[in-house]
């Protein structure tokens, strides 16, 4: 994905199934680019839906959260993660992110998008010596505006962008995010989110 875009939003777009409505005119730029935890021992029906592989750690959760960009910025979003980390780093799982105008006014793909959906195949995962919990996999994000529809979308199995990654601290309602390489300093920033309302449990 190569694109540089400026972005001007004046109205409010609701998706199927979100009912979300912001508004805050404003404008932005875009240029891209493009811990120990251990699980109960799960039953062998589980372990073979997930390829034989043994299940060591599950990440279950949703609901709405506080979001904080690499530039300081704030916003909120909905969320939904569910996925189970395997023994041998494989991952079974998907994440699906919706993020309001607030967001989409600075860090949509093309000018317009009042709402951004960003999903993930959760495919890849381990647990870093600090404890945290990291997955990643194949992402699509699709941005909407109102009265036209979807305006954007990109996947990118097709377009070669870095991976949707999400780092979870066990025992916390936070994690960070990240995909597509636009995120600054030079695609390597991270979005940080904690839980407002809903929950994040990594067991």
């Amino acid at each position: 994905m190569n694109c540089i875009c400026n972005l001007r939003l004046s109205y409010a777009v609701a998706i199927a199934g979100v009912g979300m409505l912001f508004t805050t005119p404003a404008f932005g730029e875009r240029s891209c680019a493009a811990v120990s935890t251990t699980a109960k021992p799960l039953s062998a029906k589980v372990r073979a839906q997930y390829g034989g592989s043994t299940p060591v750690t599950m990440v279950s959760g949703g609901g709405r959260g506080f979001l904080t960009g690499p530039d300081a910025t704030q916003s909120s979003l909905q969320f939904e993660i569910n996925a189970v980390l395997n023994s041998d780093g494989t991952v079974k799982g998907h994440a699906s992110f919706v993020f309001p105008e607030a967001f989409a006014q600075i860090w949509g793909a093309v000018p317009g998008v009042t709402i951004v959906h960003l999903q993930g195949d959760l495919t890849t995962g381990s647990v870093r010596p600090d404890g945290k919990l990291v997955l990643s996999g194949p992402f699509v994000e699709t941005d909407y505006s109102r009265g036209e529809g979807i305006v954007y979308q990109e996947d990118s199995r097709d377009s070669g962008q870095p991976p949707l990654r999400i780092e979870i601290t066990p025992g916390t309602q936070s994690f960070t995010l990240s995909w597509c390489a636009f995120i600054p300093p030079n695609g390597t920033g991270v979005f940080s989110v904690e839980v407002t309302n809903g929950n994040l449990k990594v067991h």
